[in-house]
């Protein structure tokens, strides 16, 4: 029997098949007969895990010139891309740090129309095309709120490279208002810069596995490589959806 005098029968009726309510029971019953008791737990420790996650989405880009004169209005366009992202959640399973990579592809241009000349006998006309695909890289960090059991949300916040492939490209078309009119077309090309840029989230993930997220990255400014000095802008709003596997 392991019946002690300190028990009674509502001990035994009232006792739960688990180990909150075993252990306790088992060590009065030690200290009754006066023995050593030796309990043997697990303990279970979490530790980091890594998530592997794709990624595609829709990106609505605005895309400008800045030191050029005359000066040009923003375009905007919306694209398409593609992802993959590495993300380390810690044991608390409330934080992460992630790198993720993106392919995209941008076709556009914006134009510019003003006066050489104070008494406007020389009109001005630059076209600028902006045609390169480029890859993101964004290192950042996660914060994560539960919902219930299978959903959660999650902020997050980032610093970005972006690495354009392509170039800018300016059609100048010079017209000299005389009689005739005199028109006279140049063409440049400049490859573009890297630029640095912060990254801005917000999302939520179902099951684990499912998710969609909500992307702002601020503006993108690349140096364009000429002989005059110009650069290009543009930020993006984008939709993505996630699968991590």
């Amino acid at each position: 029997s392991i019946k002690c005098d300190n028990q009674t029968t509502n001990d035994f009726l009232n006792i739960r098949y688990d180990k909150k309510s075993l252990l306790p029971f088992f060590e009065n019953y030690s200290k009754c007969n006066n023995t050593d008791s030796i309990i043997y737990t697990e303990k279970f420790k979490k530790s980091a895990k890594i998530n592997i996650t794709a990624f595609l989405g829709g990106y609505f880009t605005t895309f400008n010139m800045s030191s050029v004169n005359p000066e040009t209005e923003a375009a905007s366009d919306l694209t398409f891309g593609i992802g993959v992202e590495a993300e380390m959640v810690f044991p608390s399973e409330k934080w992460s740090l992630f790198a993720s990579m993106d392919y995209n592809y941008l076709n556009t241009e914006v134009t510019a129309e003003g006066s050489l000349s104070e008494f406007n006998k020389t009109r001005v006309q630059d076209v600028y095309s902006y045609d390169s695909g480029f890859i993101d890289i964004v290192l950042g960090g996660r914060w994560y709120q539960s919902l219930n059991s299978t959903s959660r949300i999650f902020l997050g916040a980032g610093l970005g490279v972006n690495s354009p492939f392509g170039n800018v490209s300016q059609k100048r078309v010079l017209t000299v208002t005389t009689t005739p009119d005199f028109i006279f077309t140049e063409n440049f090309n400049y490859s573009v810069d890297a630029s640095i840029y912060l990254n801005l989230q917000a999302g939520y993930q179902f099951n684990n596995k499912y998710g969609i997220n909500l992307i702002y990255d601020t503006e993108k400014t690349s140096f364009l490589a000429g002989k005059e000095e110009k650069y290009s802008n543009f930020s993006r709003l984008c939709l993505n959806l996630r699968y991590t596997f």
